[in-house]
């Protein structure tokens, strides 16, 4: 019997673990006062467009 806790334990785990390291990175930004001159798409905004180079 204690065998059996013991493999069910084990497979519990080894699920659990698969299954986080499936789930997907995802960044929600929210901003205020965002236009579209805002974005780093237009040359004009230096602040944005530091950001995704510092990976």
């Amino acid at each position: 019997m204690k065998t059996y806790r013991v493999i069910v334990l084990f497979l519990i785990v080894a699920a659990m673990k698969s299954a986080a390291a499936d789930r997907p990175n995802i960044l929600f930004i929210f901003t205020d006062d965002l236009n579209y001159k805002t974005l780093s798409c237009y040359p004009e905004s230096p602040d944005l467009g530091k950001y995704p180079s510092h990976r």
